[in-house]
């Protein structure tokens, strides 16, 4: 076996829709202050989400969009990028002198399902370090499933995403997906950490995971507030009817008409949030209450059984619909938001150096 070239790996494997976005903002925005301090976030697996680590061990098996992010256009393209990944991941880390190594992609703990492909991905880190932490952050199903309802619209969606129907949904089991992992690595080397204010460092994620690498977040940390908001409940409607007509990919590729809906739809997303009736939201928490028991005990030590705190829901007034006028309400903002960028655009253009001269190109 290769001589190790780092100490400690934590591999945080999500799960999604838990801060994970801006912990990857983090990682990528702070490289050379974490570095300073022995930690370091490689650039090997993906410069901002390490989704080569999911490709790794999954291989193309649903993961076309993975590919596009990770600039991979074919099988042969993937498999030279498996081939080379841990060569190249050794030589980030010996050339960092840093003893600590955080990893981190959202969809480890969605999409890698199968124990030969976690055992894949755990030969090659234990090559490298041989300490190696699963970190996952859990957050409670019933707002764990109001949160994927926006992100898979937001991803490139275009239908309603129902609530899980069983317990058995692997998405939503945090058991079959921990149990998973451990198999691998060994239950003392799963970290699991509650997705809520009171049971994390400062009530932050950044704050508590920085915290789970033994360090704190100082002057020298740079984090970027409001990272991938949450779209309001008729912002979410829009967006769905929006992509029957303008879908996001065609034919495997990103589509032009489509731009950045998602985005201009967030910066006038002022409404009531997405929410489903209560009953809904009661029946996937004791949906989940017996395997989120077992989780508690099994990871954190907790005999009686608690893992997220007790919450009861009811229903607040009427679920917000999507009537025509609305619709072109909205349809008019996103229009204003367009012309801004043009206008922004154009003044841009003009400043640029040269513009003034003969023959010079114009985008009026």
């Amino acid at each position: 076996m290769p001589n190790p070239v780092a100490s400690t790996i934590y591999l945080h494997i999500g799960t999604q829709k838990t801060g994970t976005t801006t912990l990857h903002a983090v990682g990528r925005d702070n490289r050379a202050s974490l570095a300073a301090r022995g930690i370091l976030y490689p650039a090997a697996p993906g410069p901002l989400n390490h989704v080569g680590l999911t490709l790794y061990a999954t291989g193309s098996i649903g993961n076309r969009e993975l590919m596009r992010d990770a600039e991979l256009r074919t099988p042969d393209d993937l498999a030279a990028y498996q081939a080379a990944l841990p060569g190249r991941l050794r030589a980030e880390i010996a050339a960092s002198g840093c003893a600590t190594v955080w990893l981190s992609n959202e969809h480890l703990s969605s999409r890698v399902r199968r124990p030969d492909q976690v055992a894949r991905l755990a030969d090659m880190l234990h090559e490298l370090a041989p300490d190696v932490r699963v970190v996952a952050y859990l957050r409670h199903q019933p707002e764990y499933y109001l949160s994927t309802y926006s992100m898979m619209l937001k991803a490139g969606g275009s239908r309603e995403t129902p609530p899980p129907e069983s317990e058995r949904e692997f998405y939503y089991n945090y058991e079959k997906m921990l149990s998973l992992w451990a198999d691998a690595f060994g239950d003392p080397a799963i970290v699991v950490r509650v997705f809520e204010r009171a049971a994390m460092v400062n009530g932050d994620v950044v704050d508590d995971f920085l915290a789970l690498m033994g360090i704190e977040r100082g002057d020298d940390v740079v984090v970027t507030a409001s990272l991938n908001p949450s779209l309001d409940a008729r912002a979410l409607q829009f967006l769905r009817l929006f992509r029957q007509h303008v879908p996001r990919y065609v034919d495997g590729a990103a589509n032009p008409d489509h731009g950045d809906v998602a985005k201009a739809l967030e910066a006038i997303s002022t409404g009531p949030k997405f929410r489903v009736p209560a009953a809904t939201m009661q029946r996937i928490a004791a949906m989940f209450a017996a395997s989120n028991a077992r989780v508690a005990r099994r990871f954190l030590g907790r005999e009686n059984g608690r893992l997220f705190a007790e919450t009861t829901y009811r229903d607040d007034g009427e679920i917000p619909e999507l009537d025509v006028a609305q619709a072109v309400e909205i349809a008019a903002q996103l229009w204003c938001y367009k012309q801004r960028q043009i206008a922004e655009a154009k003044t841009q253009w003009r400043g640029r150096p040269g513009r003034g001269r003969k023959g010079a190109r114009t985008i009026d």
